[in-house]
């Protein structure tokens, strides 16, 4: 066994990752100028045959077998560092002697066998330094951080992906093949070079290790115990088929001559956008499977990678009018596709292995999607060759077909997606809600600035912009945010969290109403309110009755918006007139629960409100007393007789108005007959004549117990010719309506002993309910 390493601090940590970061675009540099298009296109050159394409992919990928050995070495050994930097560094520069290989004076198909073998070696010391990599990112990276980090990571490399291949294919467009793929091979040794030091350089945390050796073998049966891992194993093992079957072939039918033709540049050109969807892409779904779980972000990228292999049948040689917009589509929706797909299956392997075994498990899957990934291509290969001699429908073509085979492996893929569970995920459906929500995009931005701004300004404005775009994408960070030092920026997440309107939010805001330290009770109980949500209501009743003062009068308020019936003994305590902002807010919060006040609620509340209507008591009382008793009248039948004794005792015109309403309902209500009560409504009205506003309430209130409720609304709520033109469509009697605008209003009023006046100065509003009694 190797000494093994010494535990590192947290900043060793960061800067490995660091490291490991720039390894990764050198790496990228390397797989760009010794892959894809131009391994594709030197093995075109060499005059390699679609089977022989199949055996380029599939052979390289079959030697994942060697993992298992591979990582039951790695735990023997407890060192990863020089085991990776060696053999990948052995295996990268290996296949750069392709360089050399190209430049041989022997025949073609000789060349060609050479550069399968040196493949094959070359991707056989790369793959047995997987389950040591594996293992040593899964130990150096916090699991709670690998979307992000993964993410940025891959982001970067998605940078270089679409820069890298540029120059290279300028290159081979103007170079004669004999001196362009030697050149472009040999430029690989550089970053093959340079990810062997940087390799080198990365701190090793110490290994988790099986406390218990066991035997090797029943160590390997482990990953094939775990029903979860199997489910697992099926689903990845279907992706690689869906992902290596026709993969050669797409970037065939791009260069070859039986394809479209197109010139490399062209081909990395439009393949750029595929690593610029990647990269645009890739900071959300790091984001998503942080947040809500890898198995619906994968599931989401599942669904885009259908969409491609469909579209590259649409395109046809010599019509790249149609063919590029499809291309460039395709390779948007594929680029973000795979970058969710690829992102949160490594995470997702990661989450579902035991710490002590994870390089067994590792190990085990990359030796089955490697058998896979070998055999896939080469059955591919040979599908080509059976299908090009057949002749097809629809004008189909052996590559066509294949990606119509693609298509159908990639939906099988996703069926068995949806048969995995993972623990502490969200459901796809709650994840697509959050993306197609308001602000996606602005909102991730915005949760993004918010995670890395340290200036409280900043925050605090980055907060209030969140709400207002009601991101519910941030409700999470807006939750943190409660607890952020800056008292404004906890007050403006608690007041977003509100606008927002997500429930998810409700746990954190209840706690907010007893932090005294948060000091952000009130806003905490505005949300609450604004979100409605009834759970919410034992917690607010108990800040209703809480020492602070604010809050208290908060939370009765979203008491109110929550109209929830079980909080009224709650409210009613609070009628005191001796606290009247409590009170006010108490009988508002009562008057929104209004018909749904509980029977056993009823007494107390009538008899409290009834308290208020005394002229001891401040205005603002007496009128949200009023208000609660019109809004609950059909829960108060035993209100009415003393309601209008109260009406004979007030004095304030605003209250007396007020009051009348609530009168006016308490009689549709209870009375067996309302239209008599509508003299003693009318002559409340009358007391109020001048007063505005409040006469116009108070007659309304009168004219409901004579004409349908809310007949009279509409026409005091128009003026001039509008009113004319409702009661044209309204009076039937051409006459009436006549008298009426020609002003003669006492004529109208006279005409109703109810109306009738000593003084015979009716008012329009008197002489416009005349007119409707008489209408009607």
């Amino acid at each position: 066994m190797q000494g093994e390493p010494e535990p590192i601090s947290r900043m060793e940590a960061l800067r490995g990752l660091r490291i490991s970061t720039q390894e990764a675009l050198w790496a990228t540099v390397f797989v760009v100028f010794t892959g894809g298009a131009f391994q594709i296109g030197f093995a075109r050159h060499l005059g390699a045959s679609d089977l022989v394409l199949g055996l380029l992919a599939g052979l390289p990928a079959a030697v994942g077998l060697l993992q298992i050995p591979a990582s039951l070495y790695t735990e023997r050994r407890g060192e990863r560092r020089q085991f990776v930097a060696f053999s990948a560094g052995a295996g990268r520069l290996l296949l750069a002697t392709l360089a050399l290989v190209a430049l041989l004076p022997i025949p073609d198909s000789l060349k060609l066998v050479a550069f399968l073998i040196l493949l094959i070696l070359s991707s056989a010391l790369l793959t047995i330094t997987v389950p040591a990599w594996t293992s040593w990112m899964s130990d150096l990276v916090p699991g709670d951080a690998r979307g992000r980090y993964f993410a940025g990571r891959n982001r970067l490399a998605s940078i270089v992906a679409m820069l890298a291949p540029l120059p290279a294919a300028w290159l081979l467009d103007r170079l004669k093949p004999e001196i362009g793929f030697p050149l472009l091979f040999g430029l690989a040794a550089i970053p093959a070079v340079v990810c062997f030091f940087l390799i080198l350089r990365q701190p090793e945390p110490p290994m988790v290790r099986q406390v218990e050796k066991t035997n090797p073998l029943k160590s390997l049966k482990a990953p094939f115990a775990d029903p979860s891992f199997r489910r697992f194993l099926a689903f990845a093992g279907t992706v690689v088929v869906g992902q290596s079957l026709a993969g050669q072939f797409f970037m065939a039918w791009q260069v070859d001559k039986a394809g479209l033709e197109l010139p490399y540049v062209v081909v990395q050109l439009i393949g750029a956008v595929a690593s610029a969807a990647s990269l645009a892409t890739m900071p959300l779904w790091g984001y998503l499977a942080d947040k809500y779980g890898g198995r619906p972000v994968l599931m989401i990228g599942s669904w885009l990678v259908l969409i491609s292999p469909i579209l590259w049948c649409f395109t046809f040689p010599g019509q790249n009018w149609l063919n590029y917009p499809l291309m460039v589509t395709m390779n948007i929706v594929s680029g973000a596709g795979w970058a969710a797909v690829g992102l949160t299956q490594f995470n997702l392997l990661l989450s579902m292995t035991p710490d002590d075994k994870r390089g067994t498990y590792v190990a085990v899957f990359s030796a089955f999607t490697g058998i896979i990934g070998g055999v896939s291509p080469i059955v591919g290969g040979a599908l080509m060759t059976v299908f090009a001699d057949l002749r097809l429908p629809f004008g189909l073509n052996n590559y066509k077909v294949m990606f119509l085979i693609t298509d159908v492996v990639r939906v099988v893929a996703l069926v068995l997606l949806h048969q995995l569970k993972v623990e502490d995920s969200q459901t796809t459906r709650f994840v697509l809600g959050q993306l197609v929500g308001t602000g996606t995009m602005g909102g991730f931005r915005r949760t993004q600035r918010l995670a890395k701004t340290t200036d409280a300004e900043a925050r605090e404005e980055t907060v209030r912009e969140l709400g207002e775009r009601k991101s519910s994408l941030a409700v999470e960070e807006l939750v943190e945010a409660l607890d952020d030092v800056a008292h404004a920026v906890r007050a403006t997440a608690a007041r977003a969290l509100g606008e927002i309107g997500d429930t998810r939010a409700v746990p954190s805001l209840t706690a907010k109403l007893f932090d005294p330290a948060a000091a952000v009770g009130e806003e905490a109980a505005h949300s609450l309110g604004f979100l409605g949500d009834w759970s919410a209501t034992s917690a607010l009743e108990g800040a209703a009755r809480g020492p602070n003062a604010t809050v208290r009068v908060a939370a009765l308020r979203a008491l109110g918006r929550l109209a929830d019936p079980s909080s009224a003994p709650t409210l009613i305590a609070a009628l005191n007139p001796d606290r009247p902002t409590r009170c006010e807010a108490a009988c508002t919060a009562l008057a929104a629960i209004g018909a749904n006040l509980r029977p056993e609620d009823t007494a107390e509340a009538q008899q409290r409100l009834l308290a208020l209507l005394v002229a001891t008591v401040d205005q603002g009382m007496r009128l949200a007393a009023a208000r609660a008793i019109e809004k609950l009248a059909s829960a108060l039948p035993n209100a009415l007789e003393t309601v209008s004794q109260k009406l004979t005792e007030e004095t304030d015109p605003a209250v007396l108005a007020r009051l009348a309403v609530a009168l006016s309902r308490l009689v549709i209500a209870h009375a067996p007959e309302p239209s008599t009560h509508f003299p003693f409504l009318l002559s409340v009205a009358r007391r109020l004549e001048g007063s505005g506003l409040a006469y116009l309430q108070a007659l309304y209130a009168a004219a409901d117990t004579v004409l349908p409720p809310g007949t009279l609304y509409p026409l005091l709520s128009l003026k001039g010719m509008a009113r004319d033109e409702a009661l044209h469509k309204l009076v039937a009697d051409k006459s009436l309506l006549e008298t009426y605008s020609l002003g003669h209003y006492t004529e109208l009023t006279k005409r109703l002993p109810n109306l009738a006046r000593h003084d015979d100065d009716s008012t329009a509003e008197e002489a416009l309910l005349a007119l409707l009694l008489l209408s009607i």
